[in-house]
């Protein structure tokens, strides 16, 4: 804190200075800040208006741009927004990465439009941009989610960009005007569904301990009329693994065309359960042959794997999070992704900064994307190392502590899907139209 006042103390006083060519002193700002590998600009607003005798208006203004232009000429374009509509759900899945959810905690309309906005100009010259609505579930916002794809599409055709906009939704509140809007403004939804009614009720209750399969149940027909290509977003747990496969091919049965599936995290997975979830993997994998061979619609996009895409990145560490990719919560704070914001009672970990002044932990953000190495010794000398990113930030958080440390049971996870991905780029190659591209 110390070392950044006496930084900024040397910031020309003056009306010149000051409010006649606040770019000029904008510049001067960035040039002064933007070596600092701790850089955070979150003192410098509150300085500039006690310290240099800026106004608050002038302050707020050169906070915003020192910020974009220190973001603008360090890192990625962003392309990609997660907007954490509402904290309240009608379900209580004991394996929420979401902790501490409040359901008073709503996004207004005006904080969603805004954010749009934001990934518009922080997308710079990328054409194609997508939003994506997460929770809570999204369905108890639908009023404001309504306003933010209107506002969006008019927003994105005016500054000459395509924007999409999916959603991630336990599918219970959906009704015919709320599935009609998504087709007719083009809102793709994945279902989350874990399997048959056993399965899926085992960890996906209402508030009071009941079962929600047959609640999804009765929406599948009306889902299918409106978004003929359904997906499923399958949540694996330890005592539901060894049902995989055939809760794949149940949905498959019920009308679902493509499978997300991946191992709950924050839960311990006993090594025999490990053991189970590679035997299942490899068993979905000559279900996935099998559906390609008779030309079916299906898709699993694990088994679609791009090989010279999955090697190669020996000492290249993190996901798009903070890269390429922002959440923005109810309050207008901006995190890496919903999981790091899931965390700690929905404090988060990691926060960037905010809309109104951009993202102001610049330090955070390099860390993050690599800017600053972070040494990741475990990983180094790692088998691993071609093909891992260090694993998912918040489950490494969850799991150690330390967003950089990895998590034991994610590494086995990638361990076996490794060994599954090597037979597939051995037996389906990259141009082999059996990958479903």
């Amino acid at each position: 804190m110390e070392r950044k006042k006496k930084k900024a103390s040397k910031i020309k006083k003056g009306k010149q200075g000051r409010a006649l060519n606040l770019k000029k002193t904008a510049s001067s700002i960035v040039k002064q800040f933007s070596e600092d590998p701790n850089l955070s600009l979150s003192n410098l607003e509150p300085y500039l208006i006690d310290e240099e005798g800026f106004s608050p208006a002038e302050a707020s203004l050169l906070m915003k741009t020192v910020a974009d232009r220190i973001n603008k000429d360090g890192f990625y374009p962003i392309n990609h927004l997660e907007l954490f509509l509402t904290e309240n759900c009608n379900q209580a899945c004991d394996y929420c990465f979401v902790e501490g959810k409040n359901r008073h905690h709503v996004m207004d309309a005006k904080t969603g439009k805004q954010a749009i906005d934001f990934l518009i100009t922080h997308s710079r010259k990328i054409k194609d941009i997508s939003a994506v609505f997460m929770g809570g579930e999204p369905l108890m916002a639908f009023d404001v989610l309504k306003k933010i794809v209107l506002h969006g599409k008019k927003s994105a055709k005016a500054a000459g960009k395509n924007i999409r906009f999916d959603m991630t939704t336990n599918g219970t509140l959906f009704t015919a005007e709320k599935v009609r809007f998504c087709q007719e403004h083009g809102v793709k939804f994945l279902i989350s569904i874990d399997g048959d009614r056993d399965t899926h009720d085992l960890h996906r209750k209402t508030p009071g301990g009941k079962g929600t399969f047959d609640s999804l149940l009765v929406k599948i027909p009306l889902l299918k009329r409106y978004q003929p290509w359904l997906g499923a977003r399958i949540t694996l747990h330890s005592d539901t693994v060894e049902k995989m496969s055939d809760n794949i091919k149940f949905l498959c049965g019920l009308g679902f065309n493509q499978i997300i599936a991946g191992p709950a995290t924050g839960t311990p997975w006993p090594k025999k359960a490990l053991k189970t979830y590679r035997r299942e993997l490899f068993k979905t994998y000559e279900l996935y042959k099998e559906k390609k061979k008779n030309k079916d619609p299906f898709r699993m996009t694990f088994y679609e794997t791009k090989e010279k895409e999955y090697f190669g990145h020996k000492d290249t560490w993190g996901c798009r999070a903070g890269r390429t990719a922002i959440v923005v919560n109810p309050g207008g704070e901006i995190f890496p992704c919903s999981k790091m914001l899931g965390v700690k009672n929905l404090e988060g970990i990691c926060m960037l900064g905010n809309l109104d002044n951009g993202i102001t932990e610049i330090g955070r953000r390099a860390r993050l994307v690599g800017n600053i190495p972070d040494g990741r010794a475990k990983c180094k000398s790692c088998e691993c190392a071609d093909y891992c990113f260090g694993g998912c930030y918040a489950v490494n958080f969850q799991a150690t502590g330390n967003m950089f440390d990895p998590c034991e049971d994610e590494c086995n996870f990638l361990k076996i899907q490794n060994e599954v991905l090597l037979r597939v780029f051995k037996e389906l190659p990259p141009d082999d139209e059996k990958r479903g591209q």
